[in-house]
């Protein structure tokens, strides 16, 4: 069957994270969708399909279709394995439309920083996300 690329996707997580994405394709909203790993041509390359406003749940990946040609695909959580280049697809007559989706999953890191104050005797502990040697 024939394809056509509409548009590309980037996204950047960290692992541990949840990552959520819209998939829009225009003349979709009675069409069945799916998110298929490159190269998807084979069937094992699909890793789940939705149905027109359906939902689906397969482990760490969830599908929404919002019946309007939009569909949101979310990694819930994010492995490093995860980095791949996919494809957000649907289904026409005679052919299908791909959106190309880049998913890099890069390393993070949670520290805790207690500070002592030994005039009050408080200790208050600082939550801070360290990612790629920083503090955001």
């Amino acid at each position: 069957s024939s394809f056509a690329f509409l548009y590309e996707i980037n996204i950047e997580g960290f692992e541990g994270e949840q990552t959520s994405f819209l998939c829009s394709h225009k003349l979709a909203s009675s069409r069945k969708k799916y998110f298929c790993k490159d190269p998807c041509n084979k069937d094992e390359d699909i890793l789940a399909t939705v149905v027109p406003g359906g939902r689906t749940v397969k482990g760490r990946l969830s599908l929404k279709d919002f019946g309007d040609g939009v569909f949101s695909v979310t990694f819930n959580p994010l492995q490093l394995s995860d980095t791949h280049l996919y494809y957000c697809a649907v289904e026409r007559l005679g052919f299908v439309t791909y959106t190309s989706v880049d998913i890099r999953v890069q390393k993070g890191a949670w520290i805790i920083i207690s500070s002592y104050y030994d005039l009050s005797y408080s200790v208050i502990y600082v939550l801070i996300n360290w990612r790629e040697n920083q503090l955001l």
